[in-house]
């Protein structure tokens, strides 16, 4: 008898999984739309964008990405995360994502990471500026990072930025 019980249930197992198998489910949601900001492609910015696109196909987040100088022609409504990278850069308060921002794009209502890289003299500035124009701009950051680099390596470096990319939803 015991036997028989057991192969029923497994035979009934395996019709179910065929069953579900064939139906997919409609419940699952699409993956939200990420869109990867940065200030600029140069050999200060070049290993930080390397280590988000690593992180981000190691995480399995599908992501666009855009240096912040090129979003003008940009529709931001595709996208439900923003992900966006500031960084000071030589003792250079220059910053084409704060720039942007000035600009109020239209970014209320999305998900917003925000990650600041910077010597200890300007971390706080730019970070405080970046989040205040998100603010303005109605999009208050989900999560933030601001990292003084002065003695960080590489390594380091690259373990932050993973560990924040594993936050991202």
């Amino acid at each position: 008898m015991y036997r028989t019980c057991r192969t029923r249930n497994v035979a009934f197992a395996l019709a179910l999984a065929a069953v579900l198998a064939a139906y997919p489910l409609a419940a699952q949601a699409p993956a939200p739309r990420t869109l990867f900001v940065y200030d600029e492609v140069n050999d200060q910015t070049k290993p930080y964008i390397a280590h988000f696109r690593e992180a981000f196909a190691a995480s399995g987040i599908p992501f666009d990405e855009a240096a912040a100088g090129d979003l003008k022609s940009r529709d931001l409504s595709r996208y439900d995360v923003l992900v966006i990278h500031g960084i000071v850069q030589a003792f250079n308060g220059k910053s084409p994502v704060r720039d942007w921002l000035k600009t109020k794009p239209a970014i209320s209502g999305k998900r917003v990471y925000l990650f600041v890289t910077a010597n200890r003299w300007f971390l706080e500035n730019l970070f405080r500026d970046l989040s205040s124009l998100l603010e303005k701009s109605g999009a208050k950051p989900v999560d933030a990072v601001s990292m003084a680099t002065k003695d960080t390596d590489d390594a380091a470096e690259k373990a932050a930025v993973k560990s924040f990319v594993g936050r991202v939803r």
